[in-house]
């Protein structure tokens, strides 16, 4: 079942963005990305930013799965411009393999930001990538995330970061940094919480166990709005036993609106 969730943001220009993430592909939930697909393709979006985890685990690339997950991506890049960042899962180390930069592989219409930024008329989307230790102490990488950012020159367009996670992004030293008009994340998988319980907060997180404060839709960090993308999918392969339990959760899309101010 796919959840859409609408946004109405403020820009200089015109123009529609779905936002999507945490696909972790394998094997499985075939039958999620194709309905995904087909949405899209009703809406025909002017971009499609994935926020990280697009794969599982680097031991996909050596399967059959990779040219799916392949062929799925050269697929959305049929219907709109894809740009994607990286995310943990998608470079970290997988039962003694290293990242071996499969996403620099994938068709040249889908454009993978690694610390990198693409431009494009009146906007400019930039990619961070932090290295995977990162996302085992987080909550203590507040400092590593400022500074990150302080090292990104931004254009005198529309400015979208794509990021894989929001944590630190409500803290003062990371939001005095952030000068971002926009910041897309993924990561949270909603906190495993269901869109009927009110506010933010997520019961389960990644890397952080129980409770966490920014877990789903959207905050405020400096002058830029952070918007969360609950996931496609919520419990991959690599939880176990409990990724039977992923039926139970939507397949998060962020219509993000950009509407450009009148009085500009």
């Amino acid at each position: 079942m796919l959840k859409i969730i609408n946004y109405e943001v403020e820009s200089n220009t015109d123009l529609l963005i779905v936002h999507i993430s945490d696909i972790h592909y394998s094997n499985h939930y075939g039958n999620r990305l194709k309905k995904v697909i087909n949405e899209l393709k009703k809406v025909k979006p002017d971009y499609i930013c994935i926020t990280g985890d697009t794969i599982d685990n680097l031991g996909v690339t050596k399967k059959k799965a990779m040219s799916d997950i392949t062929n799925y991506l050269d697929e959305l890049s049929k219907i709109s411009k894809v740009i994607m960042c990286l995310g943990n899962h998608d470079t970290r180390d997988y039962k003694g393999m290293k990242d071996n930069k499969w996403y620099e592989k994938l068709n040249k219409d889908i454009i993978v930001l690694n610390n990198t930024y693409y431009e494009d008329d009146n906007i400019c989307f930039y990619g961070l990538t932090i290295d995977d230790e990162y996302y085992h102490h987080e909550k203590d990488g507040v400092n590593e995330l400022a500074e990150e950012l302080s090292k990104i020159k931004l254009s005198n367009k529309y400015n979208i970061l794509l990021f894989h996670s929001p944590v630190n992004f409500e803290k003062e030293e990371v939001a005095r940094i952030n000068k971002f008009d926009l910041v897309l994340v993924g990561h949270t998988h909603n906190g495993l919480t269901h869109h009927i319980v009110p506010g933010n907060f997520g019961l389960v997180a990644p890397s952080h166990g129980f409770y966490l404060k920014n877990a789903r839709y959207s905050f405020k960090s400096g002058k830029s709005k952070v918007i969360i993308s609950g996931g496609v999918t919520k419990l991959s392969v690599g939880t176990g036993m409990f990724h039977i339990f992923n039926i139970l959760f939507t397949s998060d899309l962020n219509y993000i609106y950009l509407k450009k101010d009148k009085k500009s």
